[in-house]
């Protein structure tokens, strides 16, 4: 459904139309929230965020010719983001869990 929602509106990526439905789904105010939550309260988060990583990953394979004509500078600055991002997020969840 996620990527027919992508077809028909190409602005917005298929993982986010998936996100957007997966947490219509688990609404507490639709009925069968509870059979949705039920189902999946077992699963580890690790496994779930490893397919975004792999589909992370396919999207950099695929514009790999793109990578190799950008200037070193933008790739060293690219990598510091993303591992201040990574940090950041890693930091903010222990602060949560832990207070």
């Amino acid at each position: 459904m996620a990527f027919v929602l992508a077809k028909y509106v190409p602005a917005v990526p298929s993982s986010v139309w998936v996100l957007a439905l997966a947490t219509l789904a688990t609404a507490p105010i639709l009925p069968f929230s509870g059979m949705i939550v039920s189902f999946t309260h077992n699963l580890d988060p690790l496994y779930v965020g490893l397919g975004s990583i792999a589909l992370l990953g396919m999207n950099v394979g695929r514009d790999i010719n793109a990578l190799k004509t950008l200037n070193w500078r933008t790739v060293i600055v690219a990598t510091i983001t993303f591992s201040a991002s990574f940090i950041a997020a890693a930091a903010l969840a222990q602060f949560v869990i832990h207070v």
